[in-house]
């Protein structure tokens, strides 16, 4: 069962979207535009009646809500679509929002072309909503938080070259370093309790030169971004970080040309490619740390 505080992004969300999508097929005036609005602001009502303020991120391929991620992108294709095309990463809305900002709110994002460069200055009009971008880096009005992601990046940095000697490891020792998977995870997931909005705001870095690395960094710290707004703390966190970490190891028996190929798989090079599951429980069954199995 979905925690009341996700099961209340969850719905929000849908309502933003059909929102969105209703204002592009209909006029403003149009009862459905309406009708969709009004289900909207009485979404983000019931939310603000628990948190003074709604935080909504695109981080990646994942929208999070306040600090935790609730879904991919993709269930919400239409409104996660609008919003790249209007250049919105991120969408602060205060309690005592009105309906009428809410209405103004979705129709700039419809007509919006892309966020200038003065930052949102077409949402101006409205007090209590605020959109920009998700930064990765120091601003010149540096918050606690701020200083949080220039640390937090070196970290970032740390764990891609760690999950680099992991996979090293596994290629050619036939099992990933124990050791080192675990000190960065460990790191990980101290980092993601202290301030999981700035870890994973840096999940949105790509380097397609070492994509294997930070795919592996990334698919650990959105694991434990959602399984930390759930609750879950202490050893199970990093066990799911781990478990994260680990879930594509197998593919160090790839072929390389089955791995790195840019156009469609033919059938023989998919049956090679799903192969990597069963590499990846074999290699990980064979580790083993102070008695403790790593899962797959």
């Amino acid at each position: 069962m979905a925690h009341p505080r996700q099961a209340m992004a969850d719905e929000m969300l849908r309502r933003f979207a059909a929102a969105v999508r209703s204002g592009q097929l209909y006029a403003t005036t149009h009862p459905i535009v309406a009708q969709n609005v009004n289900a909207l602001r009485q979404a983000i009502e019931n939310y603000l009646r628990i948190e003074p303020s709604i935080v909504i991120g695109l981080i990646a391929d994942e929208i999070i809500v306040g600090d935790a991620p609730v879904g991919r992108g993709d269930a919400h294709q239409g409104f996660v679509r609008r919003l790249k095309q209007a250049g919105i990463e991120r969408i602060v809305i205060d309690r005592g929002v009105t309906p009428d900002e809410v209405a103004t709110f979705i129709t700039t994002v419809n007509t919006l072309d892309a966020l200038r460069r003065d930052d949102g200055q077409a949402f101006a009009g409205l007090s209590h909503i605020r959109v920009g971008r998700v930064t990765v880096g120091p601003e010149p009005n540096a918050t606690a938080e701020n200083a949080d992601i220039t640390v937090f990046r070196r970290m970032y940095d740390d764990a891609v070259n760690g999950a680099t000697q992991v996979w090293q490891s596994a290629q050619t020792e036939g099992q990933p370093d124990a050791t080192v998977a675990r000190t960065m995870v460990n790191g990980l997931a101290q980092a993601v309790s202290q301030n999981r909005t700035a870890l994973l705001a840096l999940t949105t870095l790509k380097n397609y030169d070492n994509y294997t690395f930070t795919h592996m960094v990334n698919v650990s710290i959105l694991t434990m971004g959602q399984a930390r707004g759930l609750g879950i703390d202490g050893p199970l966190l990093r066990e799911f970080g781990l478990a994260a970490l680990m879930h594509d190891i197998g593919k160090v028996r790839t072929p390389l040309e089955v791995l790195n190929k840019p156009d469609k798989l033919t059938d023989d090079e998919f049956t090679i490619m799903k192969r990597h599951t069963v590499d990846g429980a074999e290699i990980l069954r064979r580790v083993q740390e102070h008695g403790v199995t790593y899962l797959c």
